[in-house]
């Protein structure tokens, strides 16, 4: 738009005035970050360790058809692992094109499940079967909308328009993320900050945005009589073709275009139940796209009817026109809205305690005060649920930027249920589903959990980082701590003696997230390994030996003396 602008301005020779109009939105900028620079500063500083803006130390290989990252920021395969298919960019026009929801679609009593099941009511089912791995619901804009939009390009003799439909283009372009490489692995290897983004999909908020921008300048300009008679009667016909052409690729779409199934979604269903019926869930995926075909073409016809008679002078009363364009608006909106927002969505609560409650699991670690320790939680979806940790410290929950060590110890070791991991972070209880069909989560405590810190009878050293993970697919964590060559100079001079680790002992003894505290009863030099990761250590992280400040190594601390304290400065 600014290059637009500027060509516009030149052209009639009003340099100055582009000039004082940039000027000012760049001082609207500069406030606008002034006003945020602490948290832009601290967020600069975090994400260069992290999976948003850091490299991991690990050789990382790429799924077929993505290239190798190029430079710091998300890995391109998982940052492009919510990709939106180009098929369901329908779903802006026809919401249920690939079935909705990935857990919120009901499905009536006349639905194909709905009568295996014998349901009065409704069931609840992942109708979803795009190219997403899961997505809550489609990028809905509106039938009447996408009418606005494409009558705006028709009529609008402001060159401007060109500029809204290229921001739409490529929005969409942006949002296939794996689906369009041609365009988006150059964008990821070179735009900046654009690898710092996980969803691809979100890019269509620009579309939306862009969209309803159009559409409420057209709807205005129509209904002021800013555009001739003449020129809308004629354009009407080319409008109601396009129109018309979407609603026939949808209705062939959804008879024979589609097929409605997902490898991902359908074998999720038939690993808890290898004798779900997959095939009548494909029926009713079909008969959900079916039925939003018919609704898109019903509001359509009315839409361009009312349309019509306006353009043609046949309805004279501008306000009966303003007024049945709206309410078809709001209706069409609105019932697509309360499929996933509606009143069982909201609840008067006295204290947050109310959204996240507690369950016997929770309740009988809480009552465990024997220090600090954390809980892996495997009833939900561990690495994406942060509710656990409410109660708990928690070993799973969510960061969109989880520092890149952490995420590579996820990758390698915990998605795959490795102990020796747990026991190192020190995991001293797993809440896990009953073995009673709908028994509540139960607690079980772990007794190979190795504590806040803890002294190691040897020194393993790895060639680099592949070799130092690898090395702990079978280790004994308590007994051995496994170290890269790199630091080797910084351990040099500590010895390890077996007998002499396992008669000594050191223990948190305060703990607060700022400050931790920790006492040693130690026979001579030994070397201690702690159950955290401080970031920035060093710099934001101090490490203190009996209140003298003692260097921190990336992974170790060499510990020589009875009292050691770690805070933040």
């Amino acid at each position: 738009m600014g290059i637009y602008a500027l060509i516009e301005f030149v052209k009639s020779n009003r340099i100055a005035d582009f000039a004082k109009r940039t000027g000012i939105i760049l001082f609207v900028v500069a406030v606008a970050v002034g006003c945020n620079t602490t948290n832009l500063w601290t967020n600069s500083e975090y994400v260069k360790e992290t999976m948003r803006g850091g490299n991991s130390e690990l050789t990382k290989t790429s799924a077929p058809g993505l290239a190798e990252k190029k430079s710091t920021g998300l890995d391109i395969n998982y940052a492009f692992s919510w990709s939106y298919g180009i098929i369901e960019s329908m779903n802006m026009i026809i919401p249920n094109l690939m079935g909705g929801g990935s857990n919120q679609e009901l499905l009536t009593a006349d639905s194909e499940i709905g009568k295996k099941y014998g349901q009065d009511e409704y069931i609840q089912l992942p109708t979803y079967w795009g190219d997403q791995p899961f997505t809550s619901g489609p990028t809905y804009i509106g039938g009447l909308i996408f009418i606005f939009f494409i009558f705006f390009m028709l009529v609008e003799q402001n060159k401007i328009k060109w500029f809204f439909l290229a921001t739409v283009v490529l929005s969409l372009m942006l949002a296939w993320g794996r689906h369009f490489l041609i365009l988006n692995e150059f964008l990821f290897n070179h735009l900046p900050i654009y690898n710092k983004f996980r969803t691809p999909s979100m890019a269509l908020t620009i579309a939306t945005i862009s969209l309803y921008f159009t559409g409420g300048w057209f709807f205005s300009k129509l209904v002021n009589g800013e555009y001739t008679k003449e020129l809308l009667s004629e354009k009407f016909k080319t409008l109601a073709y396009i129109v018309g052409g979407f609603a026939l690729f949808a209705f062939y779409l959804g008879v024979s275009g589609l097929d409605f199934k997902s490898a991902t979604a359908d074998a999720r269903i038939l690993e808890q139940n290898k004798d779900f019926p997959i095939a009548d869930l494909i029926a009713d995926r079909k008969m959900l796209m079916m039925n939003d075909t018919y609704r898109f073409i019903m509001l359509m016809a009315v839409s361009l009817g009312l349309i019509w008679a306006y353009v043609t002078g046949k309805m004279k009363n501008a306000q009966y026109f303003m007024v049945g364009l709206s309410l078809i608006m709001v209706v069409d909106i609105w019932s697509v809205g309360k499929r996933y927002v509606n009143t069982k969505d909201y609840s008067e609560a006295t204290s947050f305690e109310e959204f996240i409650p507690s369950t016997p699991a929770d309740m009988s670690i809480l009552n465990d005060k024997s220090g600090q320790f954390r809980v892996f939680n495997s009833t939900n979806d561990p690495f994406n649920d942060n509710s656990p940790g409410f109660f708990h410290s928690n070993v799973g929950g969510y960061s969109a930027a989880k520092l890149y060590r952490y995420q590579d110890i996820i990758e390698r070791h915990l998605s795959r249920g490795n102990m020796a991991v747990f026991n190192m972070l020190n995991t001293k209880y797993f809440i896990t589903q009953g073995q009673v069909q709908g028994a509540p989560p139960q607690a079980q405590q772990n007794p190979g959990a190795c504590g806040n810190a803890w002294f190691v009878r040897e020194i393993k050293f790895a060639k680099n980082a592949d070799e130092e993970i690898s090395l702990m697919d079978n280790f004994e964590p308590k007994n051995t701590v496994i170290i890269d060559e790199r630091y080797k100079a910084d351990v040099k001079n500590v010895s390890v003696d077996s007998l002499s680790a396992a008669m000594n002992s050191i223990v948190l003894a305060k703990y607060h997230p700022d400050k931790m505290e920790y006492t040693s009863n130690a026979n001579g030099d030994q070397f201690a390994v702690f159950s955290e990761i401080w970031y920035r250590g060093n710099e934001d992280w101090k490490a203190y030996i009996d209140g003298k400040e003692a260097k921190m190594t990336p992974r170790e601390l060499p510990i020589a003396r009875n009292e050691y304290s770690c805070g933040q400065t």
